[in-house]
């Protein structure tokens, strides 16, 4: 089922039909978090044939495809945000639960995901429970705009998962970043959401200025560093005498694809929820090889959408165990466009956290100086979301 709120918690008619001055005039008029308001309802158990097409062998859902409706709710929410255009196809109000996504073709500006940062899990998704997934505008940049989504119970609202999507809006034919129109906050609540959302951003920026790209090792992790290599190359067993060292080329996994039109968006680029969904079921299947248990999944940090993929490419999905612990591993997902002429170019790149119920039995160590730093970063990044 699907309901999109805007302005007056309007319900969007199944009939409705775009006019075409939307295509020819977008209002810079101020928004409201409401104007942008977008609801999706999966409801596995008012319609128990839905949860079919969500489970995997385990019965649990398939949390990939959750991924995949993520980027549909944050695309809907940008489009409303910067034309209060419904790209969610009216008819996807459908007994069965599914939403899917149209064209009409005249839509004004094209609003593609930059990023999705830190997607967090609080709890278990169940196959036999309804539930929601919404999401608004909880700030603006010049051309970008950061949405807030979460995922939860439909009868108790617990949140079950949050992320925050970041949109950026480009004109049609020259690609260049296009103004959006500014926030208007008018309720203690919204007035909330967007300091929250401001404070988000500013630890994004100062988790970047972090990156081992830009700040040299500690002492003390020079110190790590240094031990780790050491011993991956000496006498692995000194590290953990109870676990089984593994470095970390061992656990690199990759799978190709080849990117089919069925998986386009409105763009006719392939969708980025897509890209996102083949990327964590690489991950998944790498903690699984690596940990001989089920894992589930915490976190993902940083979904980085660098460059759009077309139609009829092949893609590597390459996954590499870059940090353990005692209950939790970090997995990095590299999606790359391979061309026998220019070479591969990386598409996306996402951190995905994994934990365990049974205490691991194996330790990944790095070999070499740049798995080193792969390591160590794994470790700032599950340091920090602690």
């Amino acid at each position: 089922m699907l309901r999109l709120c805007g302005r007056g918690s309007r319900i969007i008619n199944p009939n409705f039909k775009l006019h075409r001055w939307a295509s020819r005039f977008i209002s810079m008029e101020p928004k409201s978090p409401r104007d942008s308001y977008v609801e999706v309802e999966l409801p596995f158990q008012t319609f128990p044939d839905l949860a079919q097409g969500y489970i995997n062998q385990f019965g649990r859902i398939r949390f990939g495809l959750v991924l995949e409706k993520l980027d549909v709710v944050a695309g809907a929410i940008g489009y409303l945000h910067v034309a209060g255009i419904n790209i969610l196809e009216p008819g996807g109000a459908r007994e069965n639960g599914e939403v899917t996504v149209q064209s009409k073709g005249d839509e004004p500006c094209t609003i593609v995901t930059a990023s999705c940062d830190n997607i967090n899990v609080m709890g278990p998704l169940n196959a036999k429970q309804d539930l929601v997934i919404s999401g608004h505008v909880v700030s603006v940049g010049r051309s970008s705009m950061d949405c807030f989504i979460s995922l939860r119970v439909k009868p108790t609202q617990q949140v079950l998962l949050d992320a925050t999507f970041t949109m950026v809006a480009l004109d049609k034919v020259t690609r260049k970043s296009r103004e959006v129109p500014r926030l208007k906050i008018s309720t203690p609540e919204e007035e909330s959401q967007f300091r929250d959302a401001e404070e988000k951003k500013k630890k994004r920026i100062a988790d970047a200025t972090q990156e081992l790209s830009l700040t040299e090792p500690t002492s003390q992790e020079l110190k790590i560093i240094h031990q780790l290599i050491y011993i991956s190359r000496h006498d692995p067993t000194k590290v953990d005498p109870e676990k089984k060292c593994v470095q970390m080329k061992q656990t690199a996994r990759q799978s190709l694809l080849v990117m089919h039109p069925q998986q386009k968006n409105i763009h006719n680029k392939i969708f980025g929820g897509y890209l996102m969904r083949i990327g964590f079921e690489q991950a998944w299947a790498s903690a699984v090889l690596f940990s001989g248990q089920y894992p589930v999944i915490k976190s993902i940090h940083k979904q980085h959408f660098i460059v759009p993929v077309e139609i009829g490419s092949i893609c590597s999905f390459n996954s590499v165990v870059t940090y353990s612990d005692d209950y939790s591993i970090q997995v990095e997902v590299i999606t790359q466009v391979e061309s026998h002429k220019a070479g591969p170019t990386i598409a996306t790149r996402a951190f995905l956290t994994f934990s365990f119920q049974e205490k691991l039995q194996k330790a990944v160590l790095p070999l070499f100086y740049d798995e080193a730093m792969k390591y160590i970063e794994a470790k700032r990044r599950m340091s920090r979301n602690q």
